[in-house]
């Protein structure tokens, strides 16, 4: 039931409803388990677990990451008030090192037990270390005992004592354990234990290191995730749309419901690992934002973001990213690629032009003082070269002549590059084509003679040219 209405929730696209229905489901939930007397704490870990098994659970967890901080700094807070000062000094040795003993015991019996399901040696010395502090739950079991009689004042601040040092220590101790590890290791041990008591299932996870995170699946995402799997390159995508999400997952593509602006989702994509992100989103504000999450996280990764507008273009380089490719340029790339062809300018030609506007990071066309490549270099550099398209009237004396009759090469220095009669065009005509009334002909030549003969076509309208 809850996945079905989480569903209907992301549905809406709405952040601030989807965060309002995970708090309602948590708070919810905690206070059916404690009319069941249970309690608040046991009732919040229920929907925890809840809420985990459902495709939204990475959003759910980049939507309450920051109530975890405030709520943790809250309960730290109220455990300092419950310590009793006086008596933490007055049994400091004691307090010391009885949280000596636990942090050993605890590095030892989780290292023991991560060994003994076949993990690696380094493996069980960070999972030990990670976990040596005394955990949050024990304050709510220790709450407990004292509730129940079970534990004297004394046992209690004896437990709250030992509890915050070993919080203490336990920064320290995660901080030195690369030191650690690579000292234990070096060690003369054996190496199946260094290596783990079995082989290691390889992951079915092949997007989890040097992988693409494509973040938005439109149509540019598709073609992105297509390339990707044609060339073998992992990648996994983050999309808000709930409805793709569920589509492309029967697909068996590696998608997940998820905002990227939120660093704890782009974690689970693992971006420390990536190798390039793709920001496909149309929301520009969103948009800069990732840009800015996946560079901190990962001062390497190679970033391209999609923009509506130019504009965009200087201030997401600033945030850090390495390519932006502005909808605006490509359009006008198209445009002008096609008005250039109307103009029957070569296409290797047209292909260069867009080759240097792209491979100068569009500075061309951004940039409104610096000249888009001059179109006189276009055509070659012949800056005394017209390119003009004209019509034969019926009073022109050329009506009736075979091409080779009209001496336009040799008189006028004209060359007729092709002649479009009615739908049908003739491209480079031979010079036994005849002319005939209203041929339209495109002719190339040297502009003072090329102005001179325009008489030659009868009732002249010159209707385009290019200079």
């Amino acid at each position: 039931m809850v996945p079905r209405l989480l569903l209907q929730v992301a549905r809406t696209r709405n952040k601030d409803l989807f965060l309002l229905s995970v708090l309602t489901l948590c708070f919810g939930v905690a206070w059916l388990t404690s009319t069941l007397g249970l309690s608040l704490t046991i009732g919040a870990f229920l929907a925890g677990l809840i809420i985990s098994e459902s495709e939204y659970s990475h959003e759910a967890v980049g939507h309450i990451f920051p109530l975890q901080t405030l709520f943790i700094s809250f309960f730290f807070v109220s455990i300092g008030m419950l310590l009793n000062i006086d008596f933490f000094i007055h049994h400091l040795f004691t307090i010391l090192a009885l949280a000596t003993l636990v942090i050993f015991l605890k590095i030892f019996v989780t290292g023991l037990t991560t060994l003994m399901i076949g993990l690696p040696m380094r493996t069980a010395i960070l999972t030990g270390l990670m976990l040596s502090q005394v955990g949050e739950f024990s304050f709510v079991l220790a709450n407990a005992g004292i509730s129940f009689r079970l534990l004297t004042d004394y046992e209690y601040q004896l437990f709250l004592s030992i509890s915050l040092v070993s919080l203490a220590i336990s920064p320290i101790l995660i901080s030195f354990s690369p030191k650690i590890v690579s000292f234990i290791c070096s060690l003369p041990l054996p190496q199946k234990l260094l290596s783990g008591l079995r082989e290691q299932r390889k992951s079915d996870d092949r997007s989890l290191s040097n992988h693409v995170i494509i973040v938005g699946f439109g149509i540019s995402g598709k073609n992105l995730a297509r390339s990707s799997k044609l060339a073998n390159i992992p990648y996994t995508i983050l999309e808000m749309n709930p409805d793709i999400v569920r589509e492309q997952r029967t697909l068996n593509e590696p998608i997940y419901f998820g905002d990227a602006t939120h660093l704890t989702v782009l974690e689970h994509s693992h971006i420390h690992k990536a190798k390039a992100i793709a920001v496909l989103v149309n929301d520009p504000i969103a948009a800069r934002r990732i840009v800015k999450i996946a560079r901190e996280s990962n001062p390497t990764i190679y970033i391209v973001v999609r923009t509506r507008y130019m504009r965009e273009m200087l201030l997401m380089h600033k945030l850090g990213a390495d390519e932006v490719i502005p909808d605006e340029l490509g359009t006008s790339v198209e445009i002008f690629s096609r008005v250039l062809k109307q103009y029957y300018i070569p296409d290797e030609e047209i292909h260069q032009l867009v080759t240097e506007v792209r491979a100068d990071g569009y500075k061309m066309l951004r940039d409104q003082q610096a000249p888009l490549t001059n179109l006189s270099e276009v055509k070659l550099n012949l800056s005394n070269v017209e390119m003009g398209t004209f019509r034969l009237h019926e009073n022109s004396p050329l009506v009736g002549m075979l091409l080779s009759e009209s001496n336009l090469r040799k008189k006028h220095g004209m060359t007729v590059l092709l002649i479009r009669r009615e739908k049908a065009v003739i491209s480079n005509p031979s010079p036994d084509t005849q002319l005939l009334a209203n041929d339209v002909l495109v002719v190339v030549g040297e502009k003072t003679p090329l102005k001179q003969a325009l008489e030659l076509f009868g009732k002249l309208e010159k209707q385009s040219t290019i200079n």
